[in-house]
């Protein structure tokens, strides 16, 4: 399986940290020349919070529009694992580069943790890794402390290591990494930044298909040719090595070739994946994710069905009294094996 990372012997064997502003609003940047010392309290802190915090992001890979080596973050990671430059020079780097970046008006200033990792266990591959971490908010903090006999409170202003916003973990010697962009309307971490595109794992495709098929629901609508949608999806993946075209080809007689066209574009641009037509999907795994996808079912205007545990629907039909303001509603109801 692509990017399982078991962080149960890692170790911290750099850290360092960069302030960067947003270069469009000539806010400054200031850079660290020596790496920080960290206690056993603040280490075990960014091992379960910080890298804790990527275990189950997804997985991405680099790229560049010429040459996926000639991207920058790849270039300053694997100048880190080699040695070719020390850890403090290339962290540089790596924050000037972020800040080259952050030229749109929302971008905020923020706090730039970048650590060197030992001991991460990537898909049963003992690896060293580069973190890269941006902190954009700090939260107001209370503690007690004991003066002259007495206990006292104050406040101050830190950084929360369980409210993660823009993460990645590069492992070395590896094609893909872990990251996340979260709390804030620009995407410049992914897109810019980091350069890279979502990795097609069993976990990413899954949810892309369950996605497809749930704005394929939306926009058929009319719940007996939902019925009848729902029946083609179960026998697609029915049969040995079902792929990515077999679930858009069932789609089509709903929702006619133009707007299949529409709705995976849109599908692509919302999971940041694109899948090749003849990628053969697991079965299983989607099944489970288009059975999830059908359990919101259109039955008129302003009525929905919402289904739980592992009832599936067959015929839906809706009968109205001559002054429509009663409406009958049968439901064939079926059980997933």
């Amino acid at each position: 399986m692509v990017g399982q990372m078991d962080i149960s012997q890692a170790k911290i064997r750099g850290f360092i940290t960069h302030s960067v502003g947003n270069k469009l609003r000539d806010e400054a940047f200031v850079l660290s020349n020596e790496t920080a010392k960290l206690d056993e309290n603040v280490s075990s802190i960014i091992l379960k919070n910080y890298l804790g915090g990527l275990k189950n992001s997804d997985s991405y890979r680099f790229f560049h529009e010429s040459d996926t080596n000639l991207n920058e973050i790849r270039v300053f990671s694997n100048e880190i694992f080699n040695g070719s430059k020390n850890f403090v020079e290339a962290s540089n780097k790596i924050a000037k580069h972020l800040y080259s970046k952050s030229t749109h008006p929302s971008v905020p200033a923020g706090d730039l943790f970048i650590v060197l990792f030992s001991n991460l266990t990537i898909d049963g591959q003992e690896v060293d890794a580069l973190g890269i971490f941006k902190t954009e908010t700090k939260e107001d903090f209370l503690s007690v402390y004991e003066e002259n006999g007495a206990l006292n409170v104050r406040g101050s202003l830190g950084i929360d290591p369980r409210n993660l916003q823009k993460a990645a973990i590069i492992p070395a010697g590896q094609d893909m990494l872990f990251a996340f962009e979260r709390g804030s309307s620009t995407a410049y971490w992914l897109d810019d930044f980091l350069k890279v595109e979502k990795l097609a794992t069993k976990k990413s495709t899954a949810a892309y298909v369950a996605r497809l098929i749930k704005e394929t629901v939306k926009e058929i609508g009319e719940p007996q040719a939902v019925a009848g949608y729902q029946d083609e999806i179960h026998r697609v993946l029915s049969v040995e090595a079902p792929t990515v075209r077999d679930i858009l080809d069932a789609g089509r007689p709903f929702v006619g070739d133009d707007q299949s066209i529409n709705l995976r574009g849109s599908v692509d641009l919302a999971t940041g994946l694109t899948l090749d037509p003849d990628h053969i999907l697991e079965a299983k795994l989607v099944q489970r994710a288009a059975t999830n996808a059908f359990k919101r079912i259109p039955i008129t205007r302003g009525i929905h069905l919402v289904l739980s545990g592992k009832g599936l629907t067959g015929a839906i039909n809706t009968e109205f009294s001559d002054d429509r303001r009663f409406v009958t509603i049968t439901i064939e109801m079926k059980e997933t094996k």
